[in-house]
């Protein structure tokens, strides 16, 4: 089933695509903001934080928000290449064959969709979690790790 291209369409990617863009643009106003003032520690609190310290978070939380920003950028695509291709009214019409209760329908319409983003954002979460904590010595990876499971129950 081919998804048809019409104004409501043509408005939906209008939106979509600006609000991906003013993300990626505050994102790198956010970093270029953090390279240029985040390494000098605020008057009030100078003696609560050492210069040290400082610089290893404005570190991470500038490898973190470039990487989430392409993150976003990936499931922008994905979201599209699904919406686009035919693949979400081809998966609803599967499910509606099977003749069950709208609520169990649904169940696993909602079900199946958490599943495979779930599935599909576990690499990019393991890199967040793991990947950029190691590269910024944020936190030692037994106490990442033991997060992450606790995150994840």
């Amino acid at each position: 089933m081919m998804v048809q291209f019409n104004l409501l369409m043509f408005a939906f990617l209008t939106v979509f695509v600006t609000g991906a863009l003013v993300r990626r643009v505050l994102t790198a106003l956010n970093i270029r903001h953090l390279r240029h003032y985040g390494r000098d520690v605020p008057p009030v609190f100078a003696g609560e934080i050492d210069a040290a310290t400082l610089v290893r978070m404005n570190d991470y939380t500038i490898e973190n928000s470039r990487f989430s920003s392409w993150e976003g950028v990936s499931d922008d695509l994905l979201t599209l290449a699904v919406l686009l291709s035919g693949l979400l009214p081809w998966f609803v019409g599967s499910i509606l064959a099977l003749k069950l209760h709208f609520v169990i329908s649904g169940l696993i319409l909602f079900g199946a969709l958490a599943l495979i983003s779930a599935f599909l954002g576990l690499p990019f979460e393991l890199y967040q979690t793991f990947g950029i904590e190691r590269n910024t010595d944020s936190v030692p990876l037994p106490s990442a790790c033991g997060s992450w499971i606790f995150s994840k129950i």
